[in-house]
């Protein structure tokens, strides 16, 4: 007796197969993802509720309702973030790069060269924007809308340049505004006089974010401030990252738009999975495809940690092996290493790069423009030439196999 296993319906076409799964997969996703979202949002809108804690003690009262506000304003919010221009250090990268080629340091391959030169860069950065005892260093931020009457935020997270240094330091912030700011978009003078309108004396914790508001009329016409930090303590320095170490808010949007954009590129991440999933079943087994799904999962988390791992490091020569040419099967075994990581963060998605996580837990804007690069990246530029091989994989395999 003779029996035929069909594993595919008729008479759909297999293309329609992938896709009705697909669209199948992303309804179940979305109904969970928003109902959960909903359920999480109506919690966390009832905690941050207004109550009254007149049955506490008057610290403890105060304590409670300085957290409420707190939170309605710092974290329930959607708020445009702007950070300062960064110093040009180029010319110190090539006098540096150049001091250690004439010390000695090996020459390197293109992508090594401009790892090491970034490396330069970062650490000149990083001296420019550290704070002397006793000295004072000013940022300029442009772009905020001027005259708002909404407070802006000031969030930054200094360093300690000592390890023996208290890990809370004394410092005051200054605030600023040009005695003659130009009108509009006009070229910024050589030198600008600064009115100091507001400080901000305290004790601040080093290694961790802390924020302080002032009001939002302090930006001039042009949407121009100037925030200074005075380093108070008298044996140690000030460091702020150049990347993040300093950052301006202002509010933007409200809490709700923003979160639903955020679940909007979290479902593009779904997706993207579903997509990739469907293309490793129509041609591997279950159990393969689901690993390779994982797999492909595991590097787009932790592709920024990849990118970033030093290269730098060369093992002892063996034995009877000229360092010179040692050193040289090193440098082109780097080169060969970083080529392939690069790739594979090109052709795996970077879930990292698009998660609107961080943003949303410190009440920034996650903007439509954010949300677009995030739909194209995973769901236009990954997506779907995922669901198109898997399209054309699921059209070359067997469906049905005849049993004697």
């Amino acid at each position: 007796r003779k029996q035929v296993q069909v594993t595919d319906t008729k008479p759909l076409a297999r293309w329609q197969f992938i896709v009705g799964k697909l669209l199948g997969a992303a309804v179940m996703c979305a109904a969970l993802l928003f109902l959960m979202a909903g359920c999480v949002y109506g919690l966390v809108r009832w905690m941050a509720r207004e109550r009254s804690f007149a049955h506490l003690p008057q610290w403890e009262e105060q304590k409670q309702m300085d957290l409420l506000h707190k939170v309605s304003e710092e974290v329930l919010v959607a708020r445009s973030v702007f950070r300062p221009p960064l110093p040009d250090v180029s010319a110190e990268v090539e006098a540096e790069f150049k001091k250690q080629r004439q010390q000695g340091a090996p020459a390197e391959v293109p992508s090594l060269e401009a790892a090491r030169r970034k490396n330069i860069a970062d650490s000149a950065l990083r001296r420019h924007l550290t704070v002397m005892p006793m000295a004072i260093y000013i940022w300029r931020f442009s772009g905020l809308s001027p005259g708002g009457s909404q407070p802006i935020y000031l969030r930054f997270k200094p360093t300690r340049t000592s390890t023996n240094a208290p890990e809370q330091v004394f410092g005051a912030w200054w605030f600023y505004r040009r005695e003659n700011p130009p009108a509009g978009k006009k070229a910024e003078p050589e030198e600008v006089v600064l009115v100091p309108l507001l400080r901000h004396l305290g004790t601040w914790q080093t290694g961790g974010f802390q924020e302080i508001s002032v009001d939002g009329r302090l930006v001039d016409a042009s949407g121009t401030i100037y925030v200074g930090y005075r380093n108070l303590e008298p044996s140690t320095g000030i460091q702020f990252d150049p990347h993040d170490g300093i950052q301006l808010l202002q509010r933007a949007d409200s809490f709700l738009p923003n979160y639903y954009r955020s679940l909007v590129i979290i479902m593009c991440h779904l997706v993207l999975l579903a997509a990739l999933a469907l293309m490793a079943g129509a041609a591997l087994s279950f159990p393969v495809a689901s690993f390779l799904v994982v797999a492909v999962l595991s590097v787009g988390l932790i592709g920024p940690w990849i990118r970033d791992m030093n290269l730098g490091y060369i093992p002892r020569s063996p034995m009877g092996m000229e360092l010179s040419a040692w050193q040289e099967v090193g440098k082109w075994s780097r080169e060969a290493f970083a080529l392939f990581i690069r790739a594979m963060l090109v052709v795996f998605p970077q879930f990292a790069n698009y998660s609107p996580v961080a943003d949303l837990v410190n009440g920034q804007l996650v903007s439509w423009g954010f949300l677009g690069q995030a739909a194209v990246g995973t769901c236009l530029l990954r997506g779907l030439p995922a669901v198109l091989l898997g399209i054309y994989l699921y059209g070359r395999r067997e469906l049905a196999r005849v049993i004697a």
